[in-house]
């Protein structure tokens, strides 16, 4: 039943259906869930998943039987779910839960079930991409628009059921992260990109996307979303920050070549407060959402997680402490060949491409939802704004 039946919403979430998918992927032997509830997680977010906690009811007890669990669907949303779908985000979570979870040295939710309607077309996406990032600038803007469309409307359906963590502690990135929560999460970070640094498997896996993958179609949608982000957020931007705006404009296809090129690792892609949990019991955090993991600088994860986490006002020289204490984790995972000085350059040049994303982000191309979701990009900017203003451009590139 499992494997024929993908449910699209959580009220399709029978006990009878989560019985047969938890028997097939082995979490249950014996016992059947009786009883199901369910609650949203993260409401008002608006962005690419709807992600849910349930509850299970067995007809008896059974040791390794999870009393909860976190479910996550496509989202409704029509526009965030056609770019799901165009990006792959929910095939490459998948895929990674099922593939590489148990090669990343950081702790992430167990994989409990998974299902997907599988696309002929998924392992060429990559390809056709960078035919289109190829073509000439009318023909690609219309190329674009036929496949968002198609995105939009595309009908797949993809599950995943994962460990719950709590009652360790979610992150909050509008609350923002303290000193020792941000070296917590960047020594952790570290380790993972220790174990994947220049490893050819990232070169030869096809759901794991190159951070220079499509720039020409990149900028084209940031060129899309500006008018409308400056008109929203401007007011936002110092004339310091809004120099480092333009730099990226000048200069964004040699960044991209930059961010995808050597040295390489494994980029979770959204690494942010909002999706880890810190266990304080093992001074740790367990990361999820691994809907864009990619291959690139990993500096870009580093500048992506503090232009999101660090509160304003932090002092730049204790920027400098936590940058320097991820870069000295890296140094021990095994990273010999990659001198403070790079580093540094690399990070600066990532943190003004996080505020030029940002733009895509908070412009016309994604639903934010209401409440938090817009306080959260409305916060993030500011404290882009306040990392970048400080950054010298002359020499980075």
């Amino acid at each position: 039943m499992a494997r024929a039946y993908i449910p699209e919403s959580l009220a399709e979430l029978t006990p009878d259906w989560l019985t047969e998918a938890l028997r097939e992927s082995g979490v249950l032997r014996e016992v059947r869930v009786t009883r199901v509830e369910s609650q949203l997680l993260g409401v008002g977010q608006g962005f690419i998943g709807e992600v849910a906690r349930l509850t299970l009811h067995y007809d008896e007890k059974e040791d390794g039987a999870p009393a909860t669990l976190i479910v996550k669907l496509p989202t409704s949303a029509h526009t965030n779910r056609g770019l799901g779908n165009l990006g792959g985000l929910y095939e490459r979570e998948i895929r990674f839960y099922r593939e590489m979870r148990d090669d990343v040295r950081l702790r992430t939710p167990k994989h409990y079930y998974s299902a997907l309607d599988e696309a002929l077309g998924a392992r060429y996406a990559a390809g056709i991409t960078r035919f289109i990032d190829r073509l000439p600038g009318v023909l690609l803007r219309l190329l674009l628009r036929l496949f968002t469309w198609l995105a939009g409307v595309d009908k797949r359906r993809f599950l995943l059921m994962i460990e719950d963590i709590a009652p360790a502690r979610l992150g909050d990135q509008v609350a923002g992260c303290s000193t020792d929560e941000a070296r917590t999460a960047l020594r952790d970070l570290a380790k993972m990109h220790a174990a994947f640094w220049n490893d050819p498997r990232l070169e030869n896996t096809w759901w794991i996307v190159p951070l220079d993958l499509a720039p020409n179609i990149f900028r084209h949608l940031l060129e899309l979303s500006r008018d409308a982000f400056l008109e929203q957020y401007g007011h936002h931007f110092s004339p310091s920050a809004r120099a480092k705006f333009d730099w990226f404009r000048e200069h964004d296809l040699e960044i991209f070549r930059l961010c995808g090129g050597h040295p390489f690792t494994l980029v979770h892609g959204d690494f942010r407060l909002d999706n880890m949990f810190f266990d304080d019991s093992h001074d740790e955090i367990v990361l999820f959402d691994w809907q864009g993991p990619g291959k690139g600088l990993g500096a870009f994860d580093v500048a992506y997680f503090l232009s999101a986490s660090l509160p304003l006002g932090t002092p730049p020289e204790l920027e400098e402490s936590i940058v320097r204490s991820y870069h000295d984790e890296l140094v021990r995972g095994g990273v010999k060949d990659y001198p403070w000085d790079e580093f540094v350059r690399h990070y600066r040049i990532s943190m003004i491409l996080v505020l030029a994303r940002l733009s895509g982000v908070a412009g016309e191309l994604i639903e934010l939802g209401e409440d938090r979701g817009l306080e959260l990009v409305q916060t993030w900017i500011d404290r882009a704004v306040e990392r970048v203003e400080p950054i010298q451009t002359d020499h980075l590139l």
